[in-house]
């Protein structure tokens, strides 16, 4: 147990050492194509057709468009498929976010 815990510490200083050099953006992809980029991680959006789901209305909202409160993501989405069932696969991610120093590890 204690090998697990060290090597998460250990990942997570990591992380946050390198967390400061990251570039902050929110991107919405969808079925492996990017469709918006948001290089504020404030507020992404995207509306249009993919494959059988013409009507596609996908918004992201980052850790900047909470000016801090704590909420660090929200995201909606509203897809219909016109002509019949079909795959979609939504992927938002936002990145240069800073890892938080726990103050106590137990377990």
């Amino acid at each position: 147990m204690k090998r697990h815990l060290l090597a998460a510490t250990m990942a997570l200083g990591i992380g946050t050492i390198f967390a400061g050099t990251a570039h902050a953006t929110l991107m919405i992809t969808v079925n492996g194509t990017t469709e918006a980029i948001d290089t504020t991680n404030t507020s992404a959006s995207f509306f249009g057709t993919v494959g059988s789901f013409a009507i596609n209305l996908i918004g992201a909202v980052g850790v900047n468009g909470y000016g801090g409160s704590g909420e660090l993501f929200d995201l909606s989405s509203m897809n219909v498929s016109t002509t019949g069932s079909g795959t979609l696969t939504i992927d938002v991610t936002e990145t240069g976010l800073t890892a938080i120093t726990p103050d106590t590890l137990t377990g």
